[in-house]
């Protein structure tokens, strides 16, 4: 039962966008590139990395205490 319905909505969804990239001849483009979005992770990891460091560097007393780990 569910597997004519989903056979039925692929093909539907298949028509539709099949219809609409022939009557604008283009390919949808796609916003942001796999790379742009990794190289945008790999910022925000290194830019919360050193918050962290700073923040250490702030409550830095002589001892360990208030410290975060920086793994």
């Amino acid at each position: 039962m569910i597997y004519s319905i989903i056979t039925a909505l692929c093909l539907c969804i298949g028509f539709y966008f099949g219809f609409k990239i022939g009557s604008t001849k283009e390919l949808p483009s796609i916003k942001r590139t796999i790379k742009e979005n990794k190289q945008r992770d790999e910022e925000e990891k290194e830019l919360k990395r050193f918050e962290k460091e700073l923040g250490n560097l702030n409550r830095y007393d002589g001892t360990s205490t208030g410290q975060e780990d920086l793994v």
